[in-house]
């Protein structure tokens, strides 16, 4: 309808106008923009532009028109329908973005042509023709000033927006991704047409530029091309030696806030079209494993090569400015793009394919002669067959995809999150511009390498204490009590699956992070307060460190020497057990999708002594309140651990200690009678012991079914068999620190382990980085650098 007539033109008036130019007008849709693009001599860009002003604000949209350009539309409709990529693409997008406006097709319903009226078209103009939507670009013979005083001229009077949004930042929800499938059969059809796809990027990603160099790995094929059998692509050579498919199409489609990335395919061999799609997600997760170094630098150069010679022409120049600003807000040259490809590495190829591809929920469409496709839950199922059986030891990652937003520091709250990290939570921790308290608690530190390429010179070295519980995080420096830092807060929750905090309570809800404002941002949210006295009470409000609480709930009282004073554990026992408590409750709620309850430190069986039995403990020393011999005792050269558990283990013993007669007295024979008597068997067995060394004993106590060790400090600990038999230690390379030594995941599944995918971030370290995964522009980035909200 632009090109219909105006209030200044008419249609008639509009086509002899452009012709006298000698120009060419001409006008597209895409899912998510509208282009209007004339291509004018020097002389005549201030007439061009005013055409185009004139068209976009003074269009007549005359009801007679509207019919007949309704017929045209639904004639195309028609022609579109006959084109099989493009029906197979349009059900592609209507699964996977499923009641949502991606999912639609560009030319819409049939209902909605044939409804369509004159104050339809009106209302979209005045809510879409804003100046914060739009771009006026230039290219060729252009001068810039010029353009700048043409838009001013011909554009200043357009009505602003209800919501203005900064070009390339998302003025609406994110767009959801559904795994689902679609599948019409057509047996009038000679072939089977079918797209699968997982979510891929947007345009601003920091990962676009990696996808699209393994979509190029891919590439595309056709049986048709002499040279087919020859292309460097392994899956063509798969399919063409096979003659599994007549052609295949690798694609990688993205929008503002999403993408497709898949592979449209084409066959005729009915009976082998789940070899073609086996085969298909094979060569995907070879990605994520091994991919070669010889097809990336082919694909690089075949990318490099495609994107530079689509910019062949001023208008392919003007459209690429336009698309780019719209929707990240800047524009990359030609030089950036080319770099950009070239900072694509094997291992960027590894990651991303893990991160998108790898054992993740599709979308597929199929059209025609789709009887011989295996069900989606059987394809699915093959997916995540390959990734258990080819990449990981023990199990994928169950939390891969979860998303946490990291607001805790010092130990309880940042081991839970840990955890969590360790079964493939994707962990942000906010830090402050001077970091986690325990980045200062050292010594001991891990010591910096020299050089000058070390991040952060000016930092104190990464301590022991951080470095401990803050491995798989991604770390961002936000000053959040700036109204600033406090957007990137919110547009963080509202991308987050849980929220990890240890603040006091109430101190969030005055910086506008408490649960019922999070809960506005994001209804799923799964909200987590760590604290220690919880979250109501006398006690709410006050500080709640480990050592207070071992004082205030018992644990003191009973550890240590009977005769000496109240000892503290040896490592901080109630935030290890907080932490445990929290990521327990954390996992529970994700499967039920509603708020989590807070981290609780609990004495189950000391409590029960005094609740059920009426008797406060004592401190025991090494030793055992219920049970007798259980206790440190000292040898000729060194000390045993050794816990007599029944009355059977008690007897043997006896053997080994040469007191057989101890097994059978009345004084001994039971556990009762040996608490009863504690003191005396204690003294009897520690001057048998004393007698010999401690390998005499542990030669002695070896395979009997007596549970004994040595009390080892730290290295011996890490030197122990057993230790360095289960690999317990993990080196990993921190880019501060160099090579450093983390305990690593304990749990194994299957016989393997998580793997440790990211070493403890130095401060700020992804603060980039996770900043343009919500959106931010690198301007902006720049200026809260300079503002002092980031670091």
């Amino acid at each position: 309808m632009a090109f219909k007539g105006t209030q200044k033109r008419t249609q008639q008036a509009l086509e002899l106008e452009v012709e006298n130019l000698g120009a060419h007008l001409n006008a597209y849709t895409s899912r998510e923009q509208t282009v209007y693009y004339a291509k004018a001599f020097r002389q005549d860009v201030p007439q061009a532009v005013d055409i185009i002003s004139d068209i976009l604000q003074n269009s007549k949209l005359e009801p007679s028109k509207i019919e007949r350009e309704r017929d045209v539309i639904l004639r195309e409709q028609v022609e579109v329908d006959k084109q099989h990529e493009e029906v197979v693409f349009d059900h592609l997008h209507a699964v996977a973005f499923q009641g949502q406006p991606l999912g639609r097709t560009i030319l819409g319903p049939r209902q909605n042509i044939l409804s369509i009226k004159r104050e339809h078209l009106e209302s979209y103009i005045k809510t879409n023709y804003t100046p914060d939507r739009m771009v006026l670009v230039g290219s060729g013979g252009v001068d810039h000033q010029e353009l700048v005083k043409l838009a001013e001229k011909q554009f200043s009077s357009l009505p602003q927006s209800a919501n203005p949004a900064p070009l390339g930042r998302l003025a609406h929800t994110k767009t959801d991704f559904v795994g689902s499938e679609v599948r019409i059969r057509d047996d009038t059809m000679s072939t089977c047409n079918v797209a699968i796809a997982v979510e891929g990027v947007s345009w601003s990603s920091p990962d676009y530029f990696p996808m699209l160099v393994m979509q190029s790995i891919f590439g595309n094929w056709d049986r048709s091309l002499g040279a087919s059998p020859l292309l460097s692509s392994r899956l063509s050579h798969i399919i063409s030696s096979n003659n599994l498919a007549n052609s295949f199409m690798s694609f990688s489609t993205s929008y503002s806030d999403t993408g497709l990335w898949g592979i449209y395919l084409v066959s005729e061999n009915l009976v082998n079209l789940d070899d073609m799609v086996h085969f298909t997600l094979r060569e995907w997760t070879r990605m994520s494993i091994s991919p070669k170094e010889s097809e990336v630098e082919r694909a690089k150069s075949q990318l490099k090569a495609t994107l530079l010679l689509s910019l062949d022409g001023t208008s392919a120049i003007a459209e690429d400015i336009g698309r780019q600003v719209v929707t990240s807000g800047r524009r990359f040259t030609p030089k950036q793009i080319e770099n950009a490809i070239e900072a694509v590495t094997v291992e960027e190829i590894k990651r991303v394919a893990q991160k998108y591809l790898w054992d993740k929920d599709f979308a597929l469409a199929a059209y025609g002669r789709v009887e011989g496709l295996l069900d989606y839950n059987r394809i699915r199922a093959d997916m995540s067959r390959f990734a258990t059986s080819s990449h990981f030891e023990g199990m994928p990652p169950p939390l891969k995809g979860i998303k946490i937003l990291d607001l805790s520091r010092v130990l309880a709250a940042p081991l839970c999150s840990m955890l969590l990290a360790d079964l493939g939570a994707d962990v942000v921790k906010v830090e402050s511009l001077t970091g986690d308290d325990t980045r200062s608690w050292h010594p001991p530190s891990a010591r910096l390498p020299e050089g000058d390429d070390t991040p952060l010179p000016d930092q104190p070295p990464e301590s022991a204490y951080f470095l401990c519980v803050n491995r798989n995080k991604r770390s961002i420096s936000v000053n959040f009590k700036t109204s600033q830092g406090l957007e990137i807060i919110h547009r963080l929750i509202l991308g987050s699956d849980v929220l990890i905090e240890n603040y006091i309570p109430g101190k969030l809800g005055k910086l506008g992070l408490d649960y019922d404002t999070c809960r506005d941002i994001n209804p799923g949210l799964i909200y987590t307060s760590i604290s220690g006295y919880g979250q109501t009470g006398p006690y709410a409000t006050y500080a709640g460190y480990d050592v207070v609480i071992e004082a205030e709930a018992g644990l003191m009282h009973i550890t240590g020497d009977p005769h000496g004073p109240p000892a503290k554990v040896g490592v901080a026992a109630t935030d290890v057990a907080t932490g445990l408590y929290a990521h327990g409750a954390i996992l529970a709620a994700l499967l039920s999708r509603q708020q989590t309850g807070r981290g609780i430190a609990g004495l189950a069986n000391i409590a029960s002594n005094y609740l059920i039995a009426g008797v406060s403990a004592s401190r025991h020393g090494t030793g055992h309140p219920s049970i007798v011999p259980y206790q440190v005792f000292p040898c000729e050269d060194g000390d045993l651990m050794i816990g007599v558990g029944n009355d059977n283990q008690f007897k043997i013993f006896c053997d080994i200690l040469g007191k057989q007669d101890l097994g059978s007295s009345d004084k001994f024979s039971t556990n009762g009678a040996r608490v009863k008597n504690r003191e005396e068997l204690v003294a009897i067995i520690e001057s048998t012991m004393q007698a010999k060394p401690s390998a005499h004993w542990t030669s002695r106590l070896s395979g009997k079914g007596i549970p004994f060790g040595p009390i080892n400090d730290i290295k011996g600990t890490f030197e122990h068999p057993q230790v360095v038999a289960r690999n317990l230690v993990v080196e990993v390379d921190h880019p501060r620190a160099g090579k450093i030594k983390l305990v690593g995941p304990a749990v194994t599944y299957n016989g393997g382990r998580m793997r440790i995918r990211l070493p403890p971030p130095y401060l700020g370290q992804h603060t980039r980085e996770v900043l343009e995964d919500i959106g931010y522009i690198d301007e902006e980035i720049k200026e809260l650098m300079l503002q002092g909200v980031i670091r």
